[in-house]
């Protein structure tokens, strides 16, 4: 009954996570081409500023859910030899591997996106989780490169996350 519950929670993040960034990329990348960069600026930065306030806590829950179950399926395994040795287990541990990559852009997001209005540690990520400042301290010009990246990764993940009961 955990399990189900965990995967459901985890599931429900996944969503919304992905989801968030399938946005960003589909319809928010080729918005660029469309309005002046002013505008698009503004615009990045309004939306970034809504989903930003719920990001961490869901991908808190997200991983919290996914590292939970990952070590479940390790321990029923019997420890890693068996457990890489099956293709389930070998490809869960390439999903993990691509999630923390994943992760690692999230938590990078402070440094990358928003050196304008923040000084110091602990002003980027007051900045970066409360979007403070205007756009103008918004930088864009990495969101091609970053987001396309985290893009491609949610779509791995998804796929892997199908492939593991397939195979």
């Amino acid at each position: 009954m955990l399990h189900d519950i965990l995967r459901l929670i985890h599931l429900l993040c996944a969503m919304c996570f992905g989801g968030a960034i399938i946005t960003e990329v589909l319809a928010l990348g080729p918005l660029r081409h469309v309005v002046s960069q002013s505008e698009f600026t503004r615009m990045e930065y309004l939306l970034f500023r809504r989903i930003r306030r719920s990001y961490p806590p869901i991908v808190v829950a997200l991983f919290a859910t996914g590292f939970v179950m990952y070590a479940e399926f390790l321990g029923a395994a019997g420890g890693w030899g068996p457990f890489l040795d099956t293709s389930f287990g070998l490809l869960l541990t390439v999903k993990m591997g691509l999630a923390l990559g994943l992760a690692a852009i999230f938590l990078s997001a402070p440094f990358v996106f928003m050196p304008g209005a923040a000084t110091g540690l602990r002003g980027r990520l007051r900045h970066f989780l409360l979007i403070s400042g205007s756009d103008r301290d918004f930088v864009s010009a990495r969101f091609a490169a970053v987001h396309y990246l985290a893009f491609l990764l949610v779509i791995s993940i998804v796929v892997l996350a199908r492939l593991i009961y397939m195979i």
